[in-house]
């Protein structure tokens, strides 16, 4: 594979479309400097994919695009680059005998890259000569001023081209990505793994939650379908009881209707006196209102007579200004005038004097011609003799300046020498002190390595001490969530119960509120079970005031009492009755027989049933919560809210604790960063400063061999100027005997020349003054002639503002006479509204009385209706108590049938009634409390988590098997790494092997029993840098920069190509490499490039005429327009002739 041609458009110095064939040998580009010979280097390095604008020697990419010709606009760059594919060296393109590698480059910044005209990356160009040794950083191009470096740079930089020659390049990119790839699964695996922990802790919770919602849902069928038929049986015997008391309560409505009839005739007339006093009310509110707004509109138009006044003022104030303004106008206009007049006066002054100095500026000048002439004359013959006479004095200065000049050159290399030999000494002496310095550095060096060891160690513990600290924390932190969680839980409980309660505190009267009066909750103090029973018989009547003193009760009769309930007389009887309650077992003849004859409390445990002394009979279902059992439940959460907030400030005072070590952990960390930082940065100064030593010692080496040749050059000198000196003594005598005999002719013709010089430079001075007075005499007169126009046009303005001012006045003076009218106005105005105000307010006093009257009546009216609501009272308390029987019934009635609808459902309600059933409520009841007891034992159930148990096991599967999936790709992963870092290993050593055996042949083919060799400088081929130690012949060297610039760049080309004879490449790109080369080496140059020349194409760009002899193509590159560059085939022979002739 060989480049056959370049095609370049638009791309720096080539604004026309060129095509630059090349031979599948040695191409040489020749042609003057700054033609563009490396612009076509450039071409190829950028087409290949270089991204680097400093190495295609531009600031800016849109530098390369041609901007050198205003006429002709590019708006892109192009090149293109036909190799020859023939034997085939890819396998994509195998069929292809051609292939085309192209790039273009827009203004905008937009780039396109094609293979064989098809659009790819820019990285697919790259991937193709990546183990080529051709890619833009390789050792298959070399560009202008850089083969000397492959000898300077460091031995990692050196490295790397031994990389690109063992193919491990390709392997490098492969192992980043793997590593990228490697990173990117390892972080996926450790965030499955928080998944899955999370994920775990609910599928092993759910797990237990949906096993026992299986349980209760089976236990609740059950307890179901013995409750739909307790509560069947129950509705019959309550609905027959129901409607005995319906019958009652109906006898009393009828009564009760009555005198409702006559407290409403009494409320129709209250209604009609109400609304006689209301729209008084709004009378007087709207003549209020109409008061206030003429009040504020009286204020207002106070305030507009008062800026009217003031607006007086302002004009006839600017009227005065105005009257001065004009009078000063009026001066300005009679000064300008007189001005004027003065002006044409002196301007006819100065027109006299300036036609007088002209007249004697035209006489003097006339004379000025004639000594003119015979002074150019005499000056002629002066000069002639001057100049024969200025150059004998000046042969004879420069003889003298020559002895002069020897002399101190002779001085100046005489101490020359002796400086360069106290250089020398102290050259001896530095050197002898940085090899002693070079061993303390090393020692130094040590040191440091020993202390960041020690650091990393101590690093490396503080940060596993920090991960169990936030492990720790992790725990707390889910803990106080769980306190948390039951404080908010336990807060809503306990605002929910305040709600109960203020409700039923907010029920109770303002004025029995005040008497402080003690409720029978006072004089209660049972237990929980035994304040659930109180609640359950007495209901409201608990929230009953004990009152001992009858005057009170009158007065509460006047208050409207509504829900309030009172017990009269001291401790209330009912409670000594319920402080002894009977607990009996189940229920029995015996136990039916001793109530029937003393009728007291008594609860049957089994059956649930409480047997009452005022005949009623409680069947306890449910247990909802009294006011009072609510409060006691309402300490009892205090209480537990207060010691979970105790233990909440424990956590969050361990919470703290934690974070405090973790910040001195992180504190400590950082300082310890701060110190592996500075250690860091202390070995690098330090190896730095070992480098800088090595350098300064090869420098000072070359110097001591340098001021030794300088030394011998200046003795040789300083005998050379010695003899010439001697010449030239006997040449200064020679000269000075003619220089004698000149000098008084010189004389003579320099008084006469000097006389005539005189008389013209005294004309000249008088025609000088004449023509400044004149100027001067012109310039006053434009000036006059300008300060004239000023007045003419000034004198206008003024007649114009004058005219303006006028205006001014006339408008002012009608604005003061419209201003004087609105005043009139406002004073009639305010009059008219003060007499309005007046009559307002008499209205509102008649209207005031009138509705005293009214009140009065409607007062008389509530004393008959609150008789009436009496009597309305004692009605309505017999019709509560039987309300409440009713009332107890329809709540039984209701929970039955609430119990059968939540069982049952509404339309099955029915059917089930018609399937009545001989039923033993004692057996079923029993059965309902072993249930029930059985499901107490179940503490929370989630009926959900059997759904959500099943969702979670599946996510909980699939994440398992992501997770072994990961596991498994992390192995492949740091397998395939393994295997590349061993493969690259393998390459690197054996290419280095064959490259040493390569460059022990090529290099003693150059310098005869001189010997090369690469070494690696660690362990690791890996890690390590490459080494190049050179033997050169009858020359001892310390360090390979102890070598001059035409051996480094010869060494370089040796190496370069024995990395060409071990792995050929399609084709190698040199820029003016034999540039440091002399005429002997330029011919090892060319042996060097004939090794390779079979195997690899050369393209090189070169000055040198023998080279230029052993190519197979010459290109011309030349420069016929301005920045234009034009390339052309040279025939070889001719071209030669010519170079060699010029």
């Amino acid at each position: 594979m060989f480049i056959k041609r370049l095609e370049i458009y638009g791309f720096k110095s080539f604004p026309y479309k060129v095509s630059i064939p090349f031979s599948p040998g040695i191409t040489a580009i020749v042609g003057p400097n700054g033609s563009g010979k490396s612009n076509i280097l450039d071409a190829i390095r950028w087409v290949l994919g270089e991204q680097s604008p400093k190495k295609l020697r531009i600031k800016e990419f849109s530098d390369l695009i041609f901007s050198g010709n205003s006429e002709r606009k590019i708006d892109f760059a192009e090149v293109k680059l036909f190799l020859n594919h023939e034997p085939p060296v890819w396998e994509a393109y195998k069929d292809f005998p051609e292939i085309v590698i192209a790039r273009r480059f827009y203004r905008d910044g937009e780039s396109e890259f094609f293979i064989n005209q098809k659009p790819c990356r820019m990285k697919d160009i790259q991937f193709l000569f990546l183990d080529m040794g051709v890619n833009p950083q390789s050792y298959g191009i070399i560009e202008q001023g850089e083969i000397s470096k492959f000898i300077e740079i460091t031995p990692k930089e050196r490295k790397t081209f031994l990389e690109d020659l063992a193919g491990v390049s390709r392997l490098k990119i492969t192992e980043e990505n793997t590593l990228k790839n490697l990173q990117k699964t390892e972080e996926n695996l450790v965030r499955l793994k928080d998944i899955i922990n999370e994920v775990k802790l609910q599928y092993e919770h759910l797990k237990k939650q949906a096993e026992e919602a299986k349980k209760y849902l089976s236990l609740r069928e059950k307890l179901q379908t013995l409750l739909i038929k307790k509560n069947l049986y129950l509705l019959e015997v309550n609905q027959k009881e129901k409607e005995y008391i319906k019958k009652k309560i109906d006898e009393l409505l009828l009564k009760k209707r009555a005198l409702e009839r006559e407290t409403e005739k009494l409320e129709r007339e209250e209604q009609e006196v109400y609304q006689e006093v209301l729209l008084s009310e709004r009378k007087i509110k709207d003549l209020k209102t109409e008061l206030q707004s003429k009040e504020n509109y009286y204020r207002e138009q106070k305030e507009n007579l008062e800026n009217l006044i003031k607006q007086e003022r302002d004009l006839s104030y600017k009227l005065e200004k105005i009257k001065l303004k004009r009078e000063h106008e009026k001066e300005k206009l009679n000064n300008l005038n007189q001005e004027a007049f003065s002006i044409k006066n002196t301007l006819e002054i100065l027109r006299g004097k300036n036609e007088r100095y002209s007249q004697e500026l035209k006489k003097i000048k006339k004379e000025k011609e004639k000594n003119y002439k015979t002074f150019n004359e005499r000056l002629k013959n002066f000069q002639n003799f001057e100049k024969e006479y200025l150059l004998i004095k000046k042969d004879e200065e420069t003889l003298r300046e020559k002895i002069n000049f020897i002399e101190k050159e002779c001085s100046r290399l005489r101490k020359e020498k002796k400086i360069n030999k106290k250089v020398l000494q102290d050259i001896l002496l530095n050197l002898k002190k940085f090899e002693e310095e070079k061993n303390s550095w090393n020692s130094l060096i040590k040191e440091k390595e020993e202390n960041l060891k020690t650091l990393i160690y101590e690093q490396n513990k503080i940060l596993e001490e920090k991960q169990n600290i936030y492990k720790k924390l992790e725990a707390l932190t889910k803990e106080k969530q769980k306190f948390l969680t039951q404080l908010h839980s336990l807060k809503e409980k306990l605002a929910l119960i305040e709600k109960i309660l203020s409700k039923s505190s907010a029920s109770k009267n303002l004025f029995i509120k005040n008497l402080n009066l003690p409720s029978l909750e006072s004089y209660i103090n049972l237990d929980a079970e035994e304040m659930f029973f109180i609640e359950l018989v007495f209901k409201e009547n608990l929230n009953a005031f004990v009152i001992e003193d009858l005057n009170l009760i009158k007065k509460l009769v006047k208050e409207d009492f509504k829900k309030n309930i009172i017990l009269l007389w001291g401790k209330p009887e009912i409670i000594k009755n319920f402080s002894a309650i009977e607990k009996i077992d189940s229920l029995s003849d015996e136990v039916l027989t001793s109530y029937k004859t003393n009728p007291r409390f008594i609860y049957l445990l089994k059956e649930r049933i409480l047997l009452t002394p005022y005949g009623f009979i409680y069947f306890i279902r449910k247990k909802e919560k009294g006011i009072f059992s609510l409060k006691k439940e309402k300490e009892e959460i205090l209480k537990n809210i207060k010691s979970s907030e105790n233990l909440l400030k424990e956590i969050n005072n361990r919470e703290k604790d934690l974070k405090s070590k973790i910040e001195r952990l992180e504190n400590h960390l950082k300082e310890i960063e701060k110190k592996v930082k500075e250690s860091n940065k202390e070995l690098q100064n330090f190896q730095s400063q070992k480098e800088r030593l090595e350098m300064s010692c090869i420098k000072l080496e070359e110097r001591k061999r340098n001021l030794e040749e300088k030394i011998e050059e200046i003795e040789i000198k300083i005998k050379d100027l010695e003899k010439e000196k001697k010449e030239l003594v006997g040449k200064i005598k020679n000269k000075s005997a003619l220089i004698e005999k000149k000098k008084k002719e010189y004389e003579l013709i320099k008084k006469e020349k000097n006389a005539l010089e005189e008389k013209l430079r005294k004309l000249n001075k008088k025609i000088y003054s004449l023509e400044q007075e004149i100027v001067k005499l012109q310039a006053k007169e434009e000036n006059l002639k300008n300060r004239e126009f000023f007045i003419k046009e000034s004198l206008k303005k003024i007649n114009e503002s004058l005219k303006h001012y006028d205006f001014n006045r006339e408008t002012l003076l009608k604005e003061i006479d419209y201003v004087k009218n609105k005043i009139k106005d406002f004073n009639q105005k305010i009059k008219d509204i003060s007499l309005e105000l007046s009559n307002l307010k008499q209205s509102i006093e008649n209207l005031l009385t009138l509705k005293e009257e009214k009140e009065k009546i409607l007062k008389n009216l509530e004393t008959k209706k609150r008789k009436i609501e009496k009597e309305l009272k004692e009605l309505d308390n017999k019709k509560h108590n039987l309300e409440l029987n009713l009332l107890e019934k329809n709540l039984i009635l209701n929970s039955v049938e609430k119990e059968l609808k939540n069982l049952v459902g509404e339309e099955q309600i029915t059917t089930k009634k018609e399937e009545k059933e001989k039923l033993d409520l004692k057996e079923i009841e029993k059965e309902i409390e072993n249930t029930r007891n059985l499901l107490k034992q179940f503490s929370e159930v989630n009926l959900a988590s059997i759904k959500e148990f099943e969702l979670v096991s599946q996510r909980y599967n699939q994440l398992i098997k992501q997770k072994e999936d990961l596991e498994l790709s992390i192995r492949e992963f740091k397998k395939i790494l393994q295997e590349i870092r061993e493969i690259s290993r393998e390459r690197i050593l054996k290419t280095l092997e064959e490259v040493n055996k390569k460059l022990e042949e090529v290099f003693s083919f150059v310098f005869k029993s001189g010997r090369a060799l690469l070494v690696l400088s660690g362990d690791d081929p890996l890690s390590a840098g490459l080494e190049l130690k050179v033997e050169m012949p009858h020359k001892r060297l310390k360090h390979i920069n102890m070598l001059s610039g035409g051996e480094k760049a010869l060494c370089a080309l040796v190496i370069l190509i024995s990395f060409y004879l071990v792995k050929p490449g399609p084709f190698c790109i040199l820029d003016e490499v034999d540039a440091f080369l002399d005429d002997k080496n330029s011919l090892e140059f060319i042996r060097l490039l004939k090794l390779i020349k079979k195997t690899s194409q050369i393209i090189l760009i070169t000055h040198n005429p023998h080279v230029m002899k052993e190519v197979d193509t010459l290109l011309g590159v030349t420069m016929e327009e301005k920045g234009i560059s034009k390339v052309f085939i040279l025939k070889k022979e001719n071209f030669l002739n010519e170079y060699t002739n010029h």
